[in-house]
């Protein structure tokens, strides 16, 4: 959801090399228009810094400025964990919604797509996540690092 275009587009053609350039356009509109058409939704994302640091200078000033952009709405709080911070973790991207029900739902990005996981591992979901952020920035020094990336 918080993927620049530009970086999306990498992603999957990285992905999906075989794919048409229709079928990547449809996919980068799915992932990065999202956000934008749910706007009740609020994000808190932790990702290491280097996920944004370590891209291709194109690259990397465009999600930093999207991710920017997004924290300027209010609506998406963005922490980094710095360079060096070691955390042996799983490398798919988890994700936790709560709804307004106050069901949670954990899913995780994989090479074939979005798993969304069983209830019985959201313990050990939450453990990862209280580790990870044990290691992150607080949100403002986060994002004068991603400024400093334009």
């Amino acid at each position: 959801m918080l993927q620049a275009p530009e970086y999306a587009r990498s992603v999957f053609l990285a992905g999906r090399p075989t794919a048409s350039e229709d079928a990547i356009a449809s996919l980068v509109a799915l992932r990065c228009e999202r956000l934008a058409e749910l706007p009740d939704l609020r994000v808190a994302a932790t990702f290491p810094a280097t996920a944004v640091g370590g891209l291709p200078p194109d690259l990397r000033r465009a999600q930093a400025e999207h991710l920017l952009q997004w924290a300027a709405t209010g609506r998406v709080t963005i922490t980094l964990t710095p360079a060096g911070a070691a955390m042996p973790l799983p490398v798919a991207p988890l994700m936790i919604y709560r709804l307004r029900s106050g069901e949670r739902v954990i899913a995780s990005d994989h090479a074939e797509g979005t798993v969304v996981l069983s209830a019985d591992v959201a313990d050990r979901v939450d453990a990862v996540v209280t580790v990870v952020l044990t290691h992150a920035l607080p949100a403002a020094s986060s994002l004068e690092y991603l400024e400093t990336l334009t």
